[in-house]
C-alpha cells in the first residue's frame, strides 16, 4: 500500500441499500480490523463510533499487532446548526474524539456541519460558525486538523454545504479545514480553480470513482469510472497538498468487498507512483 494511500474501513461495514439501510448487523473493530489487513491495508480512517465502543488500549493494541494506523477520525454532523441548546453536548463529543485522537496518534478529524432546517442557508452558516467555534479552537489547541466536506443533496440531513466551492466559503469563516470528496464534487463547475483556493486549507482526500449507470450510492474503483482521477489529483498535488488520499468506497454489486478493496489498493497505489508522489 503507497504510504500516502488511506482506506475507509466501513467499506466492510454490511452492504448498503439504494436508501442506505445496512443490511445485516453492525461489524466489530476487531472483525473490521481483520478485513483491513485481510485487504493489505496499512492505514484507515474510522469514525468515532467505531473507536469508542469498547476498551481502547484493546484496540490500540490489536492496531499495533496488525501493523495499522489510523490517518482520521470521522464525527458526522458535527453540530445541528439551528439548535444552540444542542451545541454543548456536540462540544462534549468533539473534546472526546480529540482525547481518542490523542490515544492513537491521529492528526485530524472531519465531519459534516449538520442540516440547516428550519434556518436558510446564511443563517446556517452564520450558526455553524458560532456552533463549531469551541471545537475548532479545542482543535488547534491540541495540535489537530478539523474539517468539513461537502455531500450531495441526498445529505441535507447531515449537511448543509453541497459543493466545494460553498464548504471553503464556509470554512475561511469558520477557520477550519475542507476535504475534497470525488463523490461529491468530482463533476463540480470551476473545479480546478475551487482547488487552488484549497491550498493551506486542504486537509484530506477522499478518492473513488463514478460509473453511470450504476447504484448512485457506488463509489467506484479509481479507474473504473468516468472521473479524469489523475487530472484532478494533479490538481491537488499542485497546492502543496501533502496528506493522505482516502479510498472511499462501497462494495461492487455481487463482488466480496476484500476484493474491492484489494484492487482498489493496488490500482490507486500505482497511480500515485506514476503521478511521482
Amino acid at each position: 500500500m503507497h504510504p500516502r494511500l488511506s482506506l475507509l474501513a466501513r467499506l466492510f461495514e454490511p452492504s448498503l441499500t439504494p436508501q442506505g439501510d445496512a443490511v445485516g448487523p453492525p461489524m466489530s473493530f476487531d472483525e473490521m480490523l481483520v478485513c483491513c489487513q485481510e485487504a493489505g491495508a496499512t492505514t484507515i480512517g474510522c469514525n468515532y463510533s467505531h473507536l469508542t465502543d469498547g476498551d481502547l488500549d484493546a484496540k490500540k493494541a490489536a492496531l499495533d499487532a496488525a501493523g495499522i494506523r489510523i490517518s482520521y477520525i470521522t464525527v458526522a454532523p458535527l453540530i445541528d446548526p439551528p439548535h444552540p441548546e444542542t451545541w454543548a453536548a456536540s462540544d462534549a463529543r468533539f473534546e472526546s474524539a480529540v482525547e481518542v485522537a490523542r490515544a492513537f496518534d491521529v492528526t485530524g478529524i472531519h465531519g459534516t456541519t449538520g442540516p440547516r432546517y428550519p434556518l436558510d442557508w446564511e443563517g446556517a452558516a452564520d450558526a455553524f460558525v458560532r456552533g463549531i467555534a469551541p471545537s475548532a479552537k479545542l482543535a488547534r489547541e491540541a495540535g489537530r486538523w478539523l474539517s468539513i466536506e461537502p455531500t450531495n443533496l441526498s445529505n441535507a440531513d447531515i449537511n448543509f454545504v453541497h459543493s466545494l466551492e460553498d464548504t471553503l466559503d464556509l470554512a475561511e469563516r469558520a477557520d477550519i479545514g475542507v476535504t475534497i470528496d470525488f463523490n461529491h464534487c468530482g463533476t463540480e463547475r470551476k473545479l480546478e480553480e475551487v482547488i487552488e483556493r484549497t491550498a493551506g486549507r486542504l486537509r484530506l482526500v477522499q478518492l473513488c470513482d463514478m460509473i453511470p449507470g450504476t447504484p448512485k450510492r457506488l463509489r467506484a474503483v479509481p479507474g473504473d469510472g468516468v472521473y479524469p482521477i489523475k487530472q484532478i489529483l494533479g490538481w491537488i498535488f499542485s497546492t502543496g497538498y501533502d496528506g493522505f488520499i482516502d479510498l472511499e468506497l462501497w462494495s461492487e454489486p455481487n463482488v466480496p468487498a476484500l476484493d474491492t478493496a484489494r484492487r482498489a489498493i493496488v490500482t490507486t497505489s500505482r497511480m500515485l507512483e506514476e503521478l511521482g508522489v
